[in-house]
């Protein structure tokens, strides 16, 4: 009886051979016979390229979506698409100080039009049958808009784990993420959870992408996952995966999601992108952001097309006062600036007891607060191109100081680490904590520093030294970044006499440019 070769069998053994044992084989080739051989693979590639039924988009057992190629076709027919609905809903009880919250959970939110359609193949896949080489640290895909029946459809685009379900939008349900029409980040693991992120989008030729970068050569590996709009990247996902490489890029799918009927275009990289960078090879500093020249810059904004708020400027009677804009309460997207050098430009100062290595180091004053209960102010160091849409801490590579809350956000999560006592009422174990307003006046004095042999950060508040708040890749150049919400106005100080004394002791033989925030002077 023949012995029976399952294909993956087959593979496996042809994959896993030495390229000298190939090689040593071909020299008992005939030249008709290699060329025929050489002959033979380029057509089993060209077979597996053109034939994309294994990484195009599907919606299995949903008669509403219809995939064809890289033409993804919603076609929902029912009258109330847009209605809430979900799957179940679950009842918190929550005690706290003696009182009792109640905090009802849904599962699985939804619109009753929301349909999903989901590549069959990891999004890694693609770019490997296209140019022969699997870039296990940079995958990508984009979602153009062609047609819609009405201004009501949402949209999200997102990653989730293989088999996710039609019937829900990308970012309702576990292990799953996605960036909606309406600007917000969902996070399945956080029942469809929704933030604020970026700008809106929706309308009739918009391209959206998402993809991911996976840090090999980081202390502790990750991935994080970011998003771009009409070619122009827009930040990292306000989270990070931590996981082995193999995993991260076999388990992410390419979703997208629509609650209306329209029609969608997938780019699996069959084409170009709209996005540059995606189209090239990793950046050298591992970041997936747009790239930006250096020197003097303008404030940390997007173009017009992707980024149609009101940007910050510089004083005119100052060009160390830096002014945020008032926006609507219903906008929460902070305005920044970011510095035009690194850090490392700064002078060095003389190590103290608590920093036992020399620093660099800078402070700013608070000249006026911003109103409101959203209204806040972060800042700190950050790696460049940063979010236009984020404050300082929210994505991979920074750390911030927020003034609402004292804590310390570090690195593409949400969820700050209790650092500054001022915020906190008799301990860090009581549940009432001062505002912002109690702790953070104008004339307030904050500072950064960063040991750059050990890339130890620390902050201080009016002269007070308030400990290490973290520790950042030296791999990658750290810039001073402040960002706020709403109405704020703060005066940069790099050099000359701190409000922090330790910080006023230069090392000898040491000079530094001061910095240049990034703002061009026409903007005052």
């Amino acid at each position: 009886m023949p012995t029976t070769v399952r294909p993956t069998t087959l593979i496996s053994l042809l994959s896993g051979l030495p390229v000298e044992l190939i090689l040593s084989i071909t020299s008992y080739l005939s030249t008709d016979e290699y060329i025929s051989l050489s002959h033979c693979s380029r057509i089993l590639r060209k077979i597996l390229l053109s034939s994309g039924t294994q990484w195009s988009f599907s919606a299995d057992s949903c008669d509403d979506v219809k995939c064809s190629g890289s033409l993804i076709k919603f076609c929902q027919e029912a009258h109330d698409l847009d209605e809430f609905t979900y799957d179940s809903v679950t009842t918190q009880v929550v005690e706290r100080d003696g009182l009792v919250f109640f905090n009802q959970v849904y599962r699985g939110p939804r619109l009753k039009g929301d349909r999903s359609a989901q590549c069959r193949m990891p999004i890694h896949i693609a770019p490997a049958l296209k140019t022969g080489k699997r870039r296990k640290h940079l995958a990508y895909f984009e979602m153009t808009i062609l047609s819609t029946s009405t201004k009501k459809v949402s949209f999200r685009i997102g990653l989730a784990r293989d088999g996710y379900s039609t019937q829900h939008p990308v970012g309702s349900l576990p292990h799953s993420i996605g960036y909606t029409n309406h600007g917000e980040i969902a996070l399945g693991w956080r029942d469809g959870d929704r933030i604020g992120f970026a700008p809106h989008w929706g309308e009739v030729g918009d391209v959206v992408g998402c993809g991911y970068r996976y840090d090999e050569n980081a202390d502790k590996p990750r991935g994080s996952i970011f998003f771009t709009l009409n070619g122009h990247w827009i930040g990292n996902a306000p989270h990070k995966v931590d996981t082995t490489l193999r995993d991260y890029v076999d388990c992410w799918h390419a979703v997208v999601t629509a609650s209306a009927p329209c029609e969608l275009k997938v780019n699996m990289s069959t084409e170009g992108f709209r996005y540059m960078e995606a189209n090239e090879s990793i950046h050298q500093n591992g970041s997936c952001t747009e790239s930006q020249a250096m020197g003097r810059m303008l404030p940390n904004v997007a173009p017009p097309c992707t980024d149609p708020y009101p940007p910050p400027w510089i004083s005119s009677s100052s060009a160390s006062i830096l002014c945020f804009p008032f926006t609507p309460s219903s906008i929460v997207f902070p305005r920044s600036f970011i510095s035009s050098k690194p850090i490392a430009s700064l002078p060095l100062h003389q190590p103290i007891a608590d920093i036992p290595t020399a620093f660099h180091y800078y402070e700013l004053q608070i000249l006026s607060i911003g109103n409101g209960s959203s209204s806040f102010l972060s800042h700190g160091l950050v790696t460049l191109p940063y979010s236009p849409f984020s404050h300082i801490g929210w994505n991979l590579h920074s750390i911030g100081y927020h003034t609402d809350d004292g804590k310390v956000f570090a690195g593409a999560c949400r969820h700050g680490e209790e650092y500054d006592p001022l915020f906190l009422l008799g301990g860090p174990e009581e549940q009432y904590r001062r505002t912002s307003y109690q702790s953070i006046r104008e004339g307030t004095v904050l500072g950064c520093g960063i040991a750059p042999e050990t890339g130890t950060v620390f902050f201080t508040r009016d002269g007070e030294y308030l400990g290490v708040a973290g520790i950042v890749d030296t791999k990658h150049d750290s810039y001073v970044g402040v960002a706020a919400t709403h109405k704020w106005t703060v005066e940069m100080q790099f050099d000359g006499d701190f409000c922090w004394a330790n910080a006023n002791v230069r090392l000898p033989m040491n000079s530094g440019c001061p910095l240049e925030i990034a703002a061009a002077a026409e903007s005052s």
